[in-house]
Parts: structure tokens; C-alpha cells; sequence
């Protein structure tokens, strides 16, 4: 499967109403969390590993739900951004 760099031109904000939404089921679903940066990067390491999984199903043709490739990519996405999020407040701080 062959992807080609749109550069995001018609997707940002698409992409970034799925990582809100995203944000609010995680919310949702436990809290605000208040967790070491290393649970953090299980997390989201864990949230990649599912997207790696379903983007070779896709490539050997084993699924074709890019919905759910989709998906998973959004997840690993708003992890990594809350923990962009919360480095920045930090740095801020020094």
C-alpha cells in the first residue's frame, strides 16, 4: 500500500475534531489522569501497537476497514498530544 504526503491540506481539521472527540471519550471513559511520563508512553506505545497491527492487516489484505486503522492512529495521535500538552506546560514552568 503506497501513501502518498498530502501534507494534510484538506484533513487538519478533520483530524484534530477526531482527536477532540477523542480527548472527551478519554475523559469520559477515566478522568483527567495524573500519571507518571513512562505510563504514559505505555499507553500510547500500546495505542500505536493496535495501529500498527490494523494498517498491516490492511496492507496484506487481511481486513479492509481503514476505519479502524483510522481509529487506532487517533488514539496513539491524542495520547501524544496530551503528553506534547503537558511537557509544554511544564517547560513553561522553568
Amino acid at each position: 500500500m503506497i501513501l502518498e504526503d498530502n501534507q494534510l491540506d484538506a484533513q487538519i481539521a478533520y483530524i484534530m475534531k477526531m482527536v477532540e472527540d477523542g480527548n472527551q471519550s478519554q475523559l469520559e471513559k477515566w478522568g483527567v489522569q495524573r500519571k507518571h511520563v513512562f505510563e504514559w508512553l505505555a499507553w500510547t506505545t500500546e495505542e500505536f501497537g493496535e495501529f500498527v497491527k490494523e494498517v498491516n492487516d490492511l496492507n496484506y489484505e487481511r481486513k479492509f476497514d481503514y476505519g479502524l486503522a483510522i481509529t487506532e492512529g487517533i488514539q496513539t495521535i491524542t495520547f501524544l498530544c496530551k503528553m506534547v500538552s503537558s511537557l509544554i506546560a511544564i517547560s513553561e514552568n522553568y
